[in-house]
């Protein structure tokens, strides 16, 4: 009886997802605002202008938008493409609910090299944007002409991946710009773009989690990395260069604050007044990273921790390493050479701080 009464129960909730599934797509049919369709692609799409027979697998959200991914769906964007730019594609999937197990990938791979202008910050702020990922080539270019941030999360959404993609701020050093800023317990996955021109990289604030692995940053005057209120950043094999203007210092490379923590290991990092900075309790990662061509190499202070085994530093102007008020640098197999000061602990090697280099 209890077999029985199982099958009964599985038609029973069969016969009401089948009633509760919209219909195919037809050519034929005139669709309204709201009206809900399922095409071959087994996703479902929903009208959001009258019209009669526009096909929403092609439909470059003139008269369709995304509603329910049910199968993992690559989008192309850009000149020749179904969806003309970013923002086009980005407004297609905005109210889209994505199934477990499947992604949304937004494809921007031409052959020709092509720059988006953006007036504003973009916030990549998505239910799902766990699921979603945004895949270039070197060909484009994100240009971000105004002060701010170009590309941001906020209130802890997640956000898939980012590849390849060139982003570029203002290319103004007296004015605030970061190019990916997560704040508020959001995370960005997976980060592997290319920043210029911003005085800021990327920031990581209020808890939240940022991998930017193998990310190029050209910084202008302030910083490259910044992890700070408890957040993380993982920057392996980052590349950062600070670009020098006239009467100006160079920017810091990498600073964690305020019980932070970054792993920046493997990472070149050039032309900056400090390369690495930990302050208020930080911890940094920075194994086999090299430094060049800077003022001072690493800089721990109040309580924080440097971990910079194996690390390189050459050409540096003034410290290569200085460790103050309580901090600790772990310097094993590190190598120095430049016309400044090896290591330097203060005040003096004799304040019984606590202040430790070990080596």
């Amino acid at each position: 009886m209890k077999l029985f009464a199982s099958l009964a129960l599985f038609f029973v909730v069969l016969t009401h997802c089948l009633a509760q599934s919209p219909p195919h797509w037809n050519a034929s049919t005139s669709y309204q605002p709201d009206d809900i369709v399922v095409c071959s692609d087994h996703n479902y799409y929903r009208c959001i202008v009258a019209h009669h027979g526009a096909n929403p697998v092609a439909d470059p959200h003139r008269y369709w938008e995304l509603n329910w991914v049910r199968t993992s769906t690559v989008l192309s964007a850009g000149p020749g493409e179904r969806f003309p730019d970013f923002h086009t594609v980005w407004g297609f999937i905005g109210n889209a609910t994505v199934a477990g197990g499947c992604t949304i990938t937004i494809q921007e791979n031409p052959t020709a090299t092509i720059a988006e202008h953006f007036p504003s910050a973009i916030s990549l702020n998505h239910p799902f944007g766990s699921q979603i990922n945004i895949n270039t080539n070197s060909n484009i270019t994100w240009k971000f002409d105004n002060p701010g941030t170009a590309l941001y999360l906020t209130k802890g959404h997640t956000f898939g991946s980012i590849t390849g993609l060139q982003i570029t701020g203002p290319l103004k050093y007296d004015v605030t710009s970061t190019g990916v800023v997560a704040t508020q317990r959001s995370c960005f996955s997976s980060l592997n773009v290319t920043l210029t021109g911003f005085t800021t990289g990327v920031e990581a604030t209020e808890d939240s989690f940022i991998n930017c692995s193998g990310t190029t940053i050209n910084v202008f005057s302030d910083i490259g990395l910044l992890a700070t209120s408890g957040s993380q950043i993982v920057a392996t094999e980052a590349n950062i260069t600070g670009i020098l203007h006239a009467g100006l210092n160079k920017p810091l490379g990498v600073s964690a604050t305020n019980s932070s923590y970054i792993n920046c290991n493997y990472a070149r990092i050039k032309s900056c007044t400090i390369g690495v900075s930990a302050l208020n309790g930080a911890r940094i990662s920075m194994k086999y990273s090299k430094l060049s061509d800077g003022g001072e190499g690493i800089d721990g202070e109040l309580d924080s921790y440097i971990d910079a085994e194996y690390a390189s530093i050459t050409n540096h102007q003034y410290t290569a390493v200085f460790v103050g008020s309580g901090s600790k640098v772990f310097a094993h197999g590190i190598s120095l050479s430049g016309d400044g000061i090896n290591f330097n602990i203060s005040p003096n090697n004799m304040s019984g701080d606590g202040s430790e280099i070990f080596r």
